[in-house]
C-alpha cells in the first residue's frame, strides 16, 4: 500500500522541479516570484478575461445603442414636429377666409409635406405624395369657395334692391330680409322671398321687370350657394381625411421609436443575463482550478509529507516500520532541500524589500535637499510651510546674499557656488532647535522657519545668522556695502491668534527683506502688522 501511494506523481513532480535548478544551488527570489505569479495567474485568468470580454461587449453595444437610438429618437422628434406643422397649416387652409393667409398655409404645406417622403417610417412617402396633391385642390376650392361667397354677397344686395322695390310699390313693409354670416353662410328669410314672389304672381303689372331680374338674381344666388357648399363639402371631406392621416401617422411614428427602444432594452437585458450567467462560470471555472491545484498538492505534498512524518514519529517511539522504500527516502531528502531553499527565498524577498526601502528613502531625501548647498531645497520649504499648525506661532527669515551678482562676475561662478556653501554651513550652524530649519529659496535667497517663536527670538536668531556671515571675514571686491559677504534678512512673525495664511507671512518677510535691501544692505528689518504696513529696521549694518 505505501509502496503505491509513494510512487505518487510526488517523485515526478519533485524530479522536474529540481531538474530546474541544480543541486546544492539555491532558487533566486525571482524565479520563486514567477512560479507564484504563473500560479497567481492560472486562478485569476478565468475571471480576468471574462470579465474583460464582457465589458467589452457591453461597451461595444452600449457603443452601438448610442449610434442607432439617439439619432433614431432625434429622426422621429422631427418627424412629429413636422407633423404639427401640416396639421396647423391645414387647419389654417381650410378654415381661413383671408385669402392671403391660405396663400401661406399652402407654401408651408408644400414645403414640408415632400420632406415626410424621405422618412423612414411605414406610410410617410405615400401619404407625402397624396398629401401634396390634395393640399393643390384643397386651395383651389377654397379658392372657389371665395368667388362664390363675393357672388353671393352681390346677389344679396341685388335681391334686397328688387325686393325692396316690389314690396313698396305694393304698399307692404319690409320687415326681413336675407343675411351672409361671416363664416360664409346663408341665412335667406324664407318669409321675404314667399312674400316677394306672391306678389310677383299677383294681378298688377307695374313691377313685372323687377319680378324677372329678382327671379333671375334669386336663381344664380341659389347656383353660387349650392356651389360654394359643394365646395365646402369636398373641402371638409379631404380635409377629415387628411387629419386622420395625420394622427395615424404620428401614432405610428411614436409606436415604431417606442418599439425600437424596448427591442435595444431587451437586447441590453439580454447581455446583463449572458453577462451574469458568464462570471457565474468563470467562479465555477476557478473554484473548479482550485480545487484541482489544491488535490494536486494534496496528493503530490501533503500526503507524502503526512506518511513520512508518521514513519519518523513511528521511528522516535521504538517501533518497528519495517524496511523504509527508497523513493520515500528521496522524498524526505527533497522535502527538506525544499525547506532550506524555501528559507533562502524568504531572505531574499526580505533583503530586496529593504534595500527598495532604503533606496526609497535615499530619493525622497534627495528631492527634498539642495544639491550644491546640501540644505533643504525651495521643495521642501513649501511642504513644511503647508505641514505647519495654525494653533502656534511662527517666524519666517528671509535671506539675500547682498550684491551676489557682482560677486559672481568678479570672482566666477566656481567661487560663487563655493560661497553659497560656506554660507549655507555658516547658518545652518546658528540654528540650536531641531524644529528650526534652512532652506535655500533660490539662487543667493534662502529661508529659515522657526517654529513657537515671539518676535525678539526671531530677531536674535536674525542677528545671529548676520554676525557669523561677517565673521567669516570672505572677501567681496565688487561689494559697495563691505569688503566682505555680508547678507540682508527680512523677518515676519505670526502670533497664535494671528489669521494670516502661510503664504501672507512669507510675502510679508518678503517685503522686509526688499525694505533692508533698499535701506542700504548689511541689516535685519522686521515687517509688524499690529502697526500696520510699517516695517521697522531692527538691526542696521556694522
Amino acid at each position: 500500500m505505501l509502496k503505491r501511494l509513494y510512487k505518487s506523481p510526488m517523485s515526478a513532480l519533485t524530479s522536474k522541479i529540481f531538474s530546474i535548478v541544480p543541486s546544492g544551488r539555491n532558487i533566486r527570489a525571482k524565479t520563486f516570484l514567477c512560479l507564484l505569479t504563473i500560479l497567481f495567474l492560472c486562478i485569476t485568468a478565468p475571471f480576468s478575461g471574462v470579465g474583460y470580454m464582457l465589458l467589452a461587449g457591453i461597451r461595444s453595444y452600449l457603443d452601438s445603442l448610442e449610434s442607432s437610438l439617439l439619432p433614431g429618437m432625434l429622426d422621429s422628434r422631427r418627424t412629429l414636429d413636422n407633423l404639427d406643422v401640416i396639421h396647423a397649416q391645414l387647419d389654417i387652409l381650410c378654415l381661413a377666409e383671408d385669402p392671403a393667409l391660405r396663400s401661406l398655409a399652402k407654401v408651408k404645406l408644400q414645403t414640408v409635406i415632400p420632406e415626410l417622403a424621405f422618412e423612414a417610417f411605414p406610410g410617410m412617402e405615400e401619404f407625402s405624395r397624396t398629401a401634396f396633391h390634395r393640399v393643390r385642390v384643397i386651395f383651389d376650392l377654397r379658392e372657389r369657395a371665395g368667388g362664390e361667397a363675393r357672388n353671393l354677397q352681390t346677389s344679396l344686395s341685388a335681391l334686397r334692391t328688387f325686393g325692396g322695390n316690389i314690396v313698396r310699390v305694393r304698399g307692404h313693409d319690409m320687415r326681413e330680409t336675407p343675411r351672409f354670416d361671416t363664416a360664409g353662410t346663408v341665412l335667406p328669410a324664407q318669409p321675404f322671398v314667399r312674400e316677394v314672389m306672391a306678389l310677383c304672381g299677383g294681378p298688377l303689372a307695374a313691377d313685372k321687370d323687377d319680378c324677372r331680374r329678382f327671379e333671375q338674381e334669386l336663381a344664380v344666388f341659389r347656383q353660387a350657394f349650392d356651389s360654394k357648399r359643394e365646395a365646402d363639402e369636398i373641402v371638409r371631406v379631404i380635409w377629415k381625411n387628411l387629419s386622420e392621416n395625420l394622427c395615424s401617422l404620428a401614432d405610428g411614428a411614436v409606436a415604431a421609436e417606442f418599439q425600437n427602444i424596448r427591442d435595444n432594452v431587451r437586447d441590453l437585458k439580454n447581455e446583463t443575463t449572458l453577462a451574469q450567467y458568464s462570471y457565474y462560470l468563470a467562479i465555477a471555472a476557478s473554484v473548479l482550478i482550485m480545487a484541482g491545484i489544491i488535490l494536486a498538492l494534496r496528493g503530490c505534498l501533503l500526503l507524502p509529507i503526512s506518511l513520512a512524518a508518521e514513519k519518523l514519529r513511528m521511528m522516535h517511539l521504538g517501533r518497528k516500520i519495517g524496511e523504509l522504500p527508497s523513493t520515500l527516502i528521496a522524498e524526505l531528502q527533497q522535502l527538506l532541500d525544499m525547506v532550506s531553499k524555501l528559507d533562502g527565498y524568504l531572505s531574499d524577498m526580505a533583503e530586496y524589500s529593504d534595500k527598495l526601502a532604503r533606496e526609497k528613502t535615499k530619493f525622497e531625501d534627495m528631492s527634498m535637499r539642495d544639491a550644491l548647498t546640501g540644505v533643504a531645497n525651495r521643495r521642501n520649504f513649501d511642504n513644511r510651510l503647508a505641514r505647519e499648525h495654525r494653533g502656534q506661532s511662527l517666524g519666517i527669515l528671509m535671506i539675500d546674499v547682498d550684491l551676489f551678482k557682482k560677486y559672481n562676475d568678479t570672482l566666477g561662478h566656481k567661487a560663487g557656488d563655493d560661497c553659497l556653501v560656506v554660507l549655507a554651513s555658516a547658518m545652518q550652524s546658528t540654528l540650536f532647535r531641531t524644529s528650526d530649519a534652512l532652506f535655500r529659496y533660490g539662487g543667493e535667497e534662502f529661508a529659515v522657519i522657526l517654529e513657537n517663536v515671539t518676535t525678539g527670538q526671531a530677531l536674535a536668531v536674525a542677528k545671529r545668522m548676520k554676525d557669523k556671515v561677517q565673521a567669516l571675514r570672505m572677501p567681496h571686491p565688487s561689494s559697495t556695502v563691505s569688503s566682505c559677504v555680508t547678507i540682508s534678512i527680512g523677518v515676519a512673525v505670526a502670533r497664535k491668534d494671528d489669521s494670516v495664511s502661510r503664504g501672507e507671512l512669507v510675502q510679508r518677510a518678503d517685503k522686509a527683506l526688499y525694505q533692508a535691501k533698499n535701506s542700504g544692505r548689511n541689516r535685519i528689518c522686521l515687517h509688524r502688522e499690529s502697526i500696520g504696513e510699517k516695517i521697522e529696521d531692527a538691526a542696521g549694518g556694522k
